[in-house]
């Protein structure tokens, strides 16, 4: 993809940092060969750990000061944990009801019969987005929720990846009047449940998305001036910049099922948005976290040196400094050991070697140019 530009500047400074000991650990990462940790750099390191099991048994208590947080990992699996995490972790800042709402999965030739049991349950326990045509097999929103959009809505606006901020649920009839019910058995003088699990999908979702000022629906128009129409005057008249409306879709996708070992196709309708601080690796490549991240260390056993160092690398320069991350994945002394090799090992050969053979030439060459430029332009 790059190797026919014209034109190759490389960066050697990052203005993300403001920790000098996170950048002397990046900056022994990237040195070819490798460079040793010194002591208190693998010290600073360490103290990010956090307790996962702890996380586990009591994850609002443990994330309550880091309900803003990032968290990622390289796996689907901890990933989909992590929605739920961020998803009750804003809704308990936020004091909302948290609402969660499954996917309706319609496999092709699947019947009745008992061949087929546990079969849409398997379906639903796929973590990877990638495989489920983006679709979550549960989303989880709340009012006032940040979320990340993961299926196209209103292209070209509102597409794969867009952020925002959910701004009113309107649920569906059926879960309306349980909900109603539900206030009247509570009276004035006993909390709501905190989390309500739909009965079926919500009507649709009103979301504003980041940056964008188009009125994509039409303004709310008082009773005073129903019959005028919008008053740019009137408080009670409200329009509605960058917000859309995000209905459940229906997509296909394909389940790999292990125990009829068949492929099956499945109909899966969802709402195709998810907490936007729960992320993949991949979502987080150029993203600076803050105000900070929850970095789940764990890899696939597959996983060769090379990409383990990648994960790493990634995870660690996501954030401003040391101060800013919490990891998950070294609370072994034998995990310990593994991922000091690797932070100490260098940058992978073919990454180096790759670049040089490649890019070397333009760069040098892209030195030339800028510095006659500045002399033409007087610079």
């Amino acid at each position: 993809m790059f190797r026919n530009l014209e034109y190759l500047f490389e960066v050697h400074t990052m203005m993300r940092f403001k920790d000098p000991v996170l950048v002397s650990i990046l900056l022994k990462m990237r040195t070819l060969g490798g460079a040793a940790l010194a002591a208190d750099e693998w010290t600073k390191l360490l103290d990010t750990a956090l307790d996962a099991s702890q996380l586990e048994r009591s994850p609002g208590n443990k994330v309550d000061d880091m309900w803003d947080w990032y968290e990622a990992c390289y796996l689907w699996s901890v990933v989909s944990m992590a929605a739920f995490t961020r998803a009750r972790a804003s809704a308990r800042h936020h004091k909302q009801r948290l609402y969660y709402c499954q996917a309706a999965d319609e496999i092709q030739g699947a019947g009745v019969s008992k061949e087929f049991d546990g079969l849409f349950d398997r379906a639903l326990q796929v973590p990877n987005l990638s495989t489920t045509a983006k679709l979550p097999a549960f989303a989880m929103f709340h009012v006032g929720m940040r979320g990340r959009i993961t299926s196209s809505v209103l292209p070209p606006w509102a597409v794969q990846d867009c952020t925002g901020e959910v701004m009113e649920i309107e649920v569906a009839d059926v879960d309306m009047r349980s909900l109603r019910q539900e206030q009247e058995r509570a009276g004035d003088d006993e909390r709501l449940a905190a989390e309500y699990c739909l009965k079926t999908f919500p009507k649709g979702i009103y979301f504003k998305l980041d940056g964008c000022s188009i009125e994509f629906l039409p303004p709310r128009v008082c009773e005073a001036h129903r019959a005028a129409g919008y008053s740019e005057h009137c408080d009670q008249c409200k329009r509605f910049p960058g917000w859309v409306y995000i209905r459940p879709i229906t997509k296909k996708w394909y389940h790999k099922d292990e125990v009829l070992n068949a492929t099956l196709p499945v109909d899966r309708t969802q709402l195709p948005l998810v907490p936007e601080k729960a992320c993949s690796l991949y979502t987080l490549q150029g993203a600076t976290t803050d105000p900070g991240l929850i970095a789940h260390l764990d890899m696939p056993n597959r996983a060769d040196d090379d990409m383990k160092w990648l994960i790493i690398y990634v995870m660690l320069s996501r954030v401003r400094s040391l101060d800013c991350l919490k990891t998950t994945g070294m609370s072994t002394e034998a995990a310990q050991v593994r991922f000091r090799k690797i932070i100490e090992g260098g940058p992978p050969k073919i990454i180096t070697e790759v670049f040089e053979t490649h890019f070397r030439a333009t760069v040098i060459r892209t030195k030339k140019s800028a510095k006659e430029a500045k002399a033409t332009l007087g610079w």
